[in-house]
């Protein structure tokens, strides 16, 4: 077995590598940008925000679509703003109220006012 000095000198060795190269511009930038929550525009942290947006969702579904021309729910989102979740939940709740329907499953879901 080798003295324990050899064995420090060999760890203090390793210890002083080259340092790590710096991160790429593209991973600065991509920290830099906002994220899409933050730039959603819809408030539905309480009642008050939920029952405003519902009735802008709703609002735009009357007046954009039918039962013979139902649109997408990234439509929806583009128009009223908010982040998918949101928009989803916002159209799950006007649909249990009787308010909306809706067709297809997954992303081939349209939905339109009643």
């Amino acid at each position: 077995m080798p003295p324990r000095d050899a064995f420090l000198e060999g760890a203090r060795a390793n210890k002083t590598k080259a340092p790590k190269p710096a991160k790429t511009p593209k991973a600065r930038v991509a920290a830099s940008t906002p994220s899409k929550a933050a730039s959603a525009e819809a408030n539905t942290r309480n009642q008050e925000g939920r029952a405003a947006y519902d009735k802008a969702v709703l609002a735009w579904l009357k007046e954009n679509t039918s039962k013979s021309e139902p649109q997408a729910a990234s439509k929806v989102l583009k128009a009223c703003g908010g982040t998918g979740l949101q928009g989803r939940t916002a159209l799950t709740r006007l649909i249990e109220a009787g308010k909306a329907s809706f067709v297809g499953r997954a992303r081939a879901t349209k939905y339109w006012a009643k």
